[in-house]
């Protein structure tokens, strides 16, 4: 399990790089399985909404 938060700012001119900061902070959690397979989902909140993203690896496609 793992916890993150996030700042980040973009533009497109370097004077204005850091008017608009965007922030956002969330949970994460992984499991591997003994066959190698990897299940991992995130859950962030942010000023952008929130977000589900979830992952399937699985080492030997």
């Amino acid at each position: 399990m793992a916890f993150f938060a996030k700042m980040a700012t973009a533009s497109e001119t370097k004077d204005e790089l850091w008017n608009e900061t965007r922030y956002s902070y969330g949970t994460g959690l992984r499991l591997v399985a003994k066959s190698g397979a990897v299940y991992r989902a995130d859950l962030a909140f942010g000023d952008e909404g929130n977000e589900l993203v979830v992952f399937f690896f699985y080492p030997w496609e």
